[in-house]
């Protein structure tokens, strides 16, 4: 049974970086999307202030 209690160990340090990996994947996503509907704002609203 000790090798056991090592494993789980071993599983969470495979683990752990894809989690994290996901979870950076999924902020940058966010912050690119909330950048892009700024920039579509920015420009909606300078097209009609032009015209």
């Amino acid at each position: 049974m000790r090798c056991v209690k090592g494993s789980t160990t071993v599983e969470m340090a495979y683990v752990m970086p894809l989690i994290f990996l996901v979870f950076l994947i999924i902020v940058r996503t966010t912050f690119y999307y909330h950048d892009k509907s700024i920039l579509d704002g920015m420009a909606y609203e300078a097209v009609t202030t032009a015209v």
